[in-house]
């Protein structure tokens, strides 16, 4: 399952993906938002993920986009078994994935153009943790 969220600042982006991966038919929660406000707020949407994390498992991801990609990063990274990146490259992703498991992928709605983004997410949703090394790393580090 992929969870989807945003705040208005990423909207625009976070329908285009959406709309994306309903055509290739893939499992999809949006927690919002669900439509266009400019006075939400990115946290408040990084709080229905926080109160609904015990509904996740290991293969979920979540997808996240604000203005830049920093304020959902910030508050997703707080929640405890979350791993959050910032995506600006492919390539970057990808290292994330491998390197890092990260589960959830920031993208900023203001700085990212739409194929560039989709082309961070499929990485995203594609791309296999290494595990061994890589993984003692990330629980050496986890919130306990």
């Amino acid at each position: 399952m992929i969870v989807l969220l945003c705040d208005h600042a990423g909207f625009e982006l976070k329908e285009y993906i959406k709309k994306r991966l309903l055509k290739e038919n893939y499992d999809i929660v949006d927690v919002g938002a669900c439509e266009l406000d400019e006075n939400d707020d990115f946290s408040t949407y990084v709080g229905i993920v926080k109160r609904t994390v015990d509904c996740l498992n290991a293969n979920n991801k979540i997808i996240a986009v604000c203005g830049s990609g920093v304020g959902m990063c910030i508050g997703l990274n707080k929640i405890k078994g979350i791993r959050c990146v910032v995506g600006h490259s492919a390539e970057e992703v990808e290292m994330a994935r491998r390197h890092n498991n990260v589960n959830a992928l920031a993208l900023g709605g203001r700085v990212t153009k739409t194929l560039v983004a989709y082309k961070m997410v499929k990485t995203f949703l594609e791309t296999e943790s290494l595990g061994g090394k890589y993984a003692k790393r990330m629980n050496d580090i986890e919130i306990k």
